[in-house]
């Protein structure tokens, strides 16, 4: 009835964390990205073991145990480090802040003899690592998301299968809330051209941007993207 009794643990931050990351580049609403850094900074403060690597699976102000667990191995569902390091690399080239890919890397050390020993107990892990590791493209659209042009492009990158990407969307014309953890993606790229705008980068630094539908789509189609 909208009242918590428990504390959350490490699964319920990442994964969590993880979706919200998912769902802003479903709808390219921006306060999901802000709700994401909220929870990932605070799983940061209250799990991480920022000694060895990773995170534990109680928070630091849980009850006293005997001995706090670090899961990671993925069973039925993933364990809550290798959806702490799939949220903390997605949120990582969205806002391109160093320091949840620092995490990550060390997230990865400290899992590193696991996956390397049992591959097939830590598949998620090494999706995180596949990402981390890259090249990852970064595709920024500018456009109106439910305009027809707009739309066919998000379409078509939604269509065709591109891995390690993550996808950005804003309308430069619009009045929706922006979110601060962006900025660095979207700074210094404007619509030139007629819409959507689409810049292809990686690590932030991007090709010549394209503009209109059709130049677009052909981009999206290119071996190079």
């Amino acid at each position: 009835r909208g009242t918590a009794k428990l504390d959350a643990y490490l699964d319920d931050y990442a994964t969590l964390a993880a979706a919200l990351a998912a769902l802003y580049q479903a709808d390219f609403d921006e306060r999901w990205i802000n709700e994401a850094v909220a929870l990932v900074e605070t799983m940061l403060e209250l799990f991480e073991d920022q000694a060895a690597g990773g995170f534990f699976y109680t928070a630091v102000d849980h009850e006293r145990l005997i001995t706090r667990q670090k899961d990671l191995f993925d069973n039925a569902l993933p364990s809550g480090n290798s959806m702490a390091a799939t949220a903390l690399v997605r949120l990582g080239k969205l806002t391109g802040r160093r320091d949840l890919l620092d995490t990550v890397e060390r997230t990865l050390a400290a899992a590193s003899a696991w996956t390397r020993q049992a591959p097939r107990a830590t598949p998620q892990m090494l999706l995180a690592l596949d990402t981390y590791l890259g090249p990852t493209k970064e595709l920024v659209v500018l456009g109106n998301p439910r305009s027809p042009d707009t739309a066919a492009v998000l379409r078509e990158l939604r269509r065709r299968f591109l891995p390690n990407k993550v996808v950005a969307c804003r309308d430069p014309s619009g009045d929706a809330p922006k979110s601060k953890s962006l900025e660095p993606l979207f700074a210094g790229k404007q619509l030139d051209g007629p819409e959507p705008g689409l810049f292809v980068c990686e690590q932030f630094a991007c090709r010549q941007p394209v503009y209109g539908r059709e130049a677009a789509i052909e981009a999206i189609k290119s071996p190079a993207t």
